[in-house]
């Protein structure tokens, strides 16, 4: 099948952004702090230890230290959260959280339709410029454009050619990344008093 030129640039960068989310670690992005022996105890010498004498809960609670130990991993590989109060916002599937977010920043920078969305946590933080960068499972930081958020939420790879018949279906993303970090100066709130 031959595709018009505008169809296998827009395969091209589809392709590249796909290489880009699922790359591994290289050996240049350590972390600036070595955890291996926290996780090594967390993984594997508090349940060793646990087992015989642990409460009966102790299975929720060892769910939600894991849970409270990767957030703070998420500082450490994006270390301008470090610092900042985080507000939360959540609610289920299509309720509004990206329209809202949207409105505070007075632009439609958050992909927001009927269908789901933003399916990965996102982290918006004041910066003098749009960046996005997106941890993926492999904990490799991932370069991107603030397009791509809605490539990665909303159908990564649906393309129509010029006669608008759809070259490629749509998959998500979002199960490949764990954070996406978007620095922008439309984020106007600080917490300065």
């Amino acid at each position: 099948m031959a595709y018009d030129e505008e169809t296998y640039e827009k395969l091209v960068g589809n392709f590249q952004l796909l290489c880009n989310i699922i790359r591994q670690k290289s050996e240049g992005e350590q972390l600036k702090v070595d955890l291996s022996r926290i996780e090594e105890m967390i993984q594997k010498k508090i349940p060793d230890t646990l087992k015989e004498n642990a409460p009966e809960d102790f299975y929720e609670l060892y769910i939600n230290f894991k849970s409270e130990y990767e957030k703070f991993r998420d500082f450490i590989l994006y270390d301008k959260l470090i610092g900042k109060n985080i507000i939360a916002l959540g609610g289920g599937f299509s309720s509004g959280k990206s329209s809202f977010l949207n409105a505070l920043m007075g632009k439609r920078v958050l992909p927001a339709d009927i269908d789901p969305s933003t399916s990965v946590p996102t982290y918006i933080v004041s910066g003098e410029k749009h960046e996005v960068l997106g941890i993926n499972v492999f904990d490799a930081k991932v370069q991107m454009q603030p397009k791509d958020i809605r490539k990665i939420a909303h159908g990564f790879g649906e393309l129509e050619d010029e006669e608008e018949e759809k070259v490629a279906d749509a998959v998500t993303l979002g199960h490949v990344l764990e954070n996406i970090f978007f620095s922008t100066p439309l984020h106007k709130y600080s917490t300065d008093a």
